[in-house]
């Protein structure tokens, strides 16, 4: 499988079935195979689908909490859609905040976001 990263692009609208658990930036900004993050390892993570964390079509907390601990934040749990029938939606990760979309991108490419974003386990 070819893997492309596209930096600061992420799927806000989730389709399980074709979407990667380790390859795709379903979760963070890059995917979970290519970014420092804790998980449990009483869990085979090769073997893990997006659908074994949804229950009801909805996420489960309960398993999100269990695999990444309770200390991690992802704006899919706030933003995020999980839809069966359409294909995986790409936005622009750094909100906005109702600013235009050019104006937010230059803020976010000259200020110090990357610094402070930065993993510091």
């Amino acid at each position: 499988m070819l893997i492309s990263l596209n930096l600061f692009l992420w799927i806000n609208c989730v389709n399980p079935v074709i979407t990667s658990f380790l390859s795709h930036p379903w979760m963070f900004d890059i995917p979970i195979a290519f970014k420092p993050v804790f998980l449990n390892m009483n869990f085979n993570v090769e073997e893990i689908t997006i659908d074994d964390l949804l229950v009801n079509s909805s996420w489960n907390m309960n398993a999100l909490n269990q695999l990444f601990g309770y200390v991690w934040d992802s704006p899919i749990i706030s933003h995020g859609m999980i839809t069966n029938e359409d294909n995986n939606h790409w936005i622009w990760l750094p909100e906005s905040k109702g600013n235009k979309i050019s104006f937010a991108i230059y803020t976010f490419l000259n200020g110090n976001y990357v610094m402070d974003s930065e993993w510091k386990g």
